[in-house]
């Protein structure tokens, strides 16, 4: 199938991020229908959450193919197509047609082109610095060349735990770390919170609190009688 625009009145925004349709977050289409979701929060939602459903109807969706229509105004050709559609497609194993190749990682098909050009590089673990650039085999080994090489901490919490993908992981000098760790980056995030008994630090207040239940104690009479909730002590003794 030949690539093909849609005009900028018809190619609405994605549901979940609010961005615009263009060559970067393509339009994705399901069996169900529902043809409103990015290429970017798709992948997400698919090989990050390791959701298979449509996030308007809850339907399952083995299979979602990102088709390659994009705005007329950011188009180089200006020509003007119709929407692709589910029935447009035709799948026969990881094949779907000519122009796309199946990602296995999300269950997304996906333009040949697209895969190089944008799904890799979310994937992979490449020094964003200034003149450097450096390819990495893993988040662990990019995570000790950011330290060895610019003096720059990537925070292992965030990297267990927070679902983005590698090239989207943050770095930090020492003094910013230590305020990611307390406050959070002033973009809604809290910080991770510390238990004061073990002095370790948790990804987010519900694994503090998970940790606290399974590790130290509460009273169950002041619970029960006092009406004192989540009082926590070190060990039995101190209970």
């Amino acid at each position: 199938m030949e690539n093909c625009v849609v005009t900028m009145e018809d190619s609405g925004t994605c549901l979940i991020c609010a961005e615009e349709f263009d060559g970067y977050r393509l339009r994705c289409v399901v069996p169900c229908g529902h043809d409103q979701t990015c290429s970017i929060c798709f992948l997400r939602i698919r090989a990050l959450n390791r959701e298979k459903m449509c996030p308007s109807c809850k339907g399952d969706c083995e299979h979602v193919i990102a088709t390659s229509c994009v705005p007329a105004a950011k188009s180089p050709k200006k020509k003007v197509g119709t929407l692709e559609a589910w029935g447009d497609f035709e799948i026969w194993g990881d094949s779907c047609n000519s122009n796309h190749v199946l990602d296995e990682r999300s269950g997304m098909f996906f333009p040949k082109e697209y895969i190089r050009q944008t799904v890799d590089k979310l994937w992979a673990f490449k020094c964003t610095q200034k003149g450097c650039g450096a390819v990495k085999r893993d988040i662990k080994a990019l995570k000790a060349h950011h330290a060895s090489e610019h003096q720059l901490h990537m925070c292992g919490l965030c990297i267990d735990h927070k679902k983005v993908f590698p090239s989207e992981q943050k770095t930090y000098t020492q003094a910013q770390y230590e305020t990611h760790l307390r406050k959070g980056d002033n973009d809604g995030s809290e910080g991770h919170p510390r238990c004061d008994f073990c002095a370790v630090r948790f990804y987010d207040k519900t694994a503090l609190f998970m940790h606290l239940h399974k590790d130290h104690y509460t009273c169950h009479l002041c619970e029960k009688h006092a009406n004192v909730s989540y009082k926590y002590y070190k060990d039995y003794r101190d209970l």
